[in-house]
């Protein structure tokens, strides 16, 4: 991020319609701009944590102790249609965001996911499988996109690395790596699955 002041004012704006006092927002704009790691970004306990679930996204807002904040999206997956009756119609999905029919394993794509934290927000999009027991993968991440407070920056040299193993109720967690200006930084970012499976076995 640069000192432009519309950048910061972006920054500004975003802090206080999550509750940062002025007095944080100087602070956390002091720290940015030295390089110091927001309470946000260093595994810090949240002081609280707010989740809803709107237009097809699960949102939880964790909020810290310094002002800062995360707001993380997660669009959830909505099984086809599987009855003779409800074949007929459209496939019950949200926008690209589709469950496959299965027998005790389900799959889901084009599900897409972000995190915002006032300076910077990461996009991107998983396919995976997932079960009535609630284990789940991601089998693929893609579409990636990292968006500084003042517009994008190029996202050719970002990567996604999947983290091993299955988490309960967890679509999964994902590494998005920034590499750029001779510095790399690792944010990490878990969506969880909130919607009960059908088993679709005859």
């Amino acid at each position: 991020m640069t000192s432009d002041s519309s950048e910061i004012q972006v920054v500004q704006e975003k802090l206080a319609a999550h509750g940062a006092s002025e007095a944080q927002q100087e602070s956390l704009l002091t720290k940015l701009a030295n390089g110091v790691a927001w309470d946000a970004q260093t595994g810090a306990s949240p002081t609280s944590t707010i989740s809803s679930l709107v237009d097809g996204y699960t949102t939880t807002t964790k909020l810290f102790s310094d002002g800062s904040y995360v707001e993380s999206r997660a669009q959830l997956p909505k099984p086809f249609a599987i009855s003779a009756i409800e074949a007929s119609g459209p496939a019950d999905s949200v926008d690209s965001c589709t469950l496959g029919s299965g027998v005790g394993s389900f799959p889901f794509s084009g599900c897409h996911i972000a995190t915002d934290q006032a300076f910077f927000t990461i996009d991107f999009f998983i396919d995976g499988q997932t079960s009535q027991i609630n284990q789940t993968a991601v089998t693929r991440a893609y579409g990636l996109q990292y968006t500084m407070a003042g517009g994008s920056v190029d996202s050719s040299d970002l990567v996604i690395a999947k983290s091993g193993g299955s988490e309960s109720l967890a679509i999964g967690t994902l590494y998005a790596t920034m590499y750029g200006g001779g510095y790399s930084q690792t944010l990490t970012l878990t969506a969880h699955v909130t919607s009960t499976i059908t088993d679709t076995s005859p």
